[in-house]
């Protein structure tokens, strides 16, 4: 139920990074592909050790081309 939650608060986004250690990150992108609509969206993994929130925006802001 965790991910059910997870996946309605995303909304209806074309593309989605998913990083972090372990392994829930694949868990949640097979969730969100048997989710309604997983045609459109562009699901991307990125492994990643733990991170500060600077370095998380930092990140997201590099992947999808964010000037900050």
């Amino acid at each position: 139920s965790y991910y059910d939650e997870v996946i309605r608060r995303l909304g209806e986004p074309e593309r989605i990074l998913i990083f972090g250690p372990g392994e829930a990150k694949f868990q949640l992108k097979e969730r969100l592909l048997r989710s309604p609509s997983p045609a459109e969206r562009l699901i991307e993994i990125d492994t990643a050790d733990k991170l500060t929130d600077p370095q998380i925006a930092a990140r997201v802001n590099a992947h999808f081309g964010l000037a900050r």
